[in-house]
């Protein structure tokens, strides 16, 4: 992309806040636009340990539930508002109920069965079916094509708990595909599939312009962005993940 990084930008990236400069339309490039959502995932990783430590099992439980409606009611607030789409898809407060089903999972699903593969694994489908079907009939989705009527920033809050309930689903099953190793491998280097993945998609379209190279785009794009994830997990988070486990209280896995 040709727009440059102000120096409030650089800011955002910086201290993961870029996400609030996007929720009031500031546009940034985009090669880099995908990491607005990593703020969100940073601020909420820098606040919800201080919640653990000054908290029983309960009160978690009832924060993760207030999280739940405020960020319903958030949503709630901006419906109809000047340019409310952008705000309703990048302010940090109109995800709180993604992490709080994810909170509410790890604390009263953890290391609970489920029946059988079949049965986690019909679940899983039913699952996917419910966050499309949600998606067609009210369409929450990105600032350029999202409703904002009620109905809209409501389903959302249906389909962060089916969301939650898929990566519950995931990590009971100890066999299958999920467990195989090509797919704990595109795993491990999921981060940086979704961070190069626009950067390489925006170099090949200006490399390999129209509509008839769609095909050689897509096949170098998916190989380009599997590659530099690789590395970058290889030679950048594999070496933080290692340091990272010196000041670590709890282990969260292996690779």
């Amino acid at each position: 992309s040709s727009i440059p990084l102000t120096r409030a930008e650089l800011v955002g990236f910086a201290t993961f806040t870029v996400n609030f400069l996007k929720s009031n339309l500031v546009v940034v490039p985009r090669t880099i636009s995908p990491l607005w959502s990593v703020s969100i995932e940073e601020q909420f990783y820098a606040c919800w340990p201080w919640v653990i430590r000054f908290t029983n099992r309960r009160a978690l439980a009832a924060v993760a539930l207030s999280m739940i409606v405020i960020g319903w009611l958030f949503r709630m607030s901006l419906v109809g508002a000047p340019d409310n789409m952008n705000r309703i898809w990048y302010h940090s407060l109109t995800h709180l109920d993604c992490f709080a089903f994810g909170c509410l999972a790890a604390l009263f699903l953890r290391g609970r069965e489920l029946g059988s593969a079949w049965m986690k694994g019909g679940m899983m489908l039913a699952a996917f079916g419910g966050i499309f079907l949600l998606e067609r009939l009210f369409q929450f989705k990105a600032p350029d094509g999202g409703h904002d009527d009620v109905a809209g920033v409501t389903s959302y809050v249906f389909i962060a708990a089916l969301c939650a309930l898929i990566v519950w689903l995931a990590s009971t099953m100890k066999q299958g595909l999920l467990t195989g190793r090509a797919m704990v491998g595109i795993g491990a280097i999921s981060y940086g599939l979704y961070g190069f993945h626009r950067l390489v998609l925006t170099i090949l379209e200006h490399e390999l312009p129209g509509s008839a190279n769609w095909p050689w785009r897509a096949g170098l794009t998916i190989l380009v962005t599997f590659t530099l994830a690789v590395l970058s997990f290889r030679f950048y988070e594999k070496p933080l993940l290692r340091l990272r486990r010196r000041f670590q209280a709890i282990s969260s896995g292996r690779f």
